[in-house]
C-alpha cells in the first residue's frame, strides 16, 4: 500500500494568479487540470490546463464537453518526464442563485467533489491526487472605497487573497489543498499546507 508522505503543496505565482483571475473573470466555476511534479514531500505546481466550468447539481458534477476533455488529457504524452498532471481545481462560489452549497463548507470537499475525483484519476491512471479547491465570493458596493489591487495572506493551511478591481467592488478568496489517495481500497483525504512558492521563498528562505 502506498504510503503518502506529502505534507506541502507549492503553485507558482503565475499558477496562482492564473486560477484566482479565471474564477474571478467568469465566477462559472472554472476547472482546470494542475501540472507539476511530486519532490519528496512536496507537491509543485508549475502551471494549470484550464478548459471548461463545471456543471454542477445537488448529487453530481460533470463536464459539458467530453470529447475536448478527452483531449486535453492525452496532452500529458508529449510532456518532458519530470512533468505530469498532478491534480486538478474547482472553485465553489458563493452568493449565486440557486446555489446549494454551504459558506461553511465551501473549503472542503464535497462527496460529488470526491466521486468526480475518482473518476479523473481512473482516467488517467493515478494512484494519488492534488486536489485544490477555491472558495470565493463578489463584492458588490461595498461601503467604504478600498485600493484597487490585490492582498494575499496565508493563514493556517490555507491561502487567502483580496482583490479589488475597483474601489467598492472585488472578491474574497480562499485555496485549500487536499491530497486524495486510495488505501485498502477506500478513498483517503489528506489537508495539505498550500502556499504560493514565491511568498514561501522570501518569507522563509525555503530551501530544497
Amino acid at each position: 500500500m502506498m504510503k503518502p508522505i506529502e505534507r506541502l503543496a507549492l503553485m507558482s505565482g503565475s499558477s496562482h494568479r492564473r486560477i484566482l483571475n479565471t474564477a474571478t473573470e467568469e465566477l462559472k466555476e472554472p476547472m482546470c487540470l494542475l501540472v507539476g511534479q511530486y519532490y519528496h514531500d512536496i507537491v509543485r505546481v508549475f502551471s494549470t490546463y484550464s478548459y471548461q466550468s463545471a456543471e454542477r447539481r445537488d448529487t453530481e458534477v460533470w463536464y459539458g464537453n467530453q470529447a475536448a476533455v478527452e483531449r486535453i488529457r492525452k496532452q500529458e504524452k508529449v510532456w518532458q518526464e519530470y512533468e505530469s498532471y498532478v491534480g486538478g481545481f474547482h472553485s465553489h462560489i458563493l452568493g449565486r442563485e440557486n446555489n446549494s452549497i454551504n459558506p461553511s463548507e465551501a473549503n472542503n470537499l464535497s462527496d460529488n467533489d470526491i466521486d468526480f475525483i475518482l473518476g479523473e484519476m481512473r482516467a488517467l491512471k493515478k494512484k494519488k491526487w492534488l486536489e485544490i479547491v477555491l472558495k470565493i465570493q463578489e463584492l458588490k458596493r461595498l461601503p467604504r472605497a478600498h485600493s484597487i489591487g490585490e492582498t494575499t495572506r496565508t493563514r493556517h493551511r490555507k491561502i487567502n487573497s483580496a482583490v479589488y478591481d475597483e474601489p467598492k467592488h472585488g472578491y474574497l478568496s480562499t485555496f485549500s489543498a487536499y491530497l486524495i489517495y486510495l488505501a485498502d481500497g477506500k478513498p483517503k483525504i489528506k489537508p495539505l499546507t498550500l502556499r504560493d512558492e514565491i511568498i514561501e521563498i522570501v518569507r522563509r528562505g525555503y530551501k530544497e
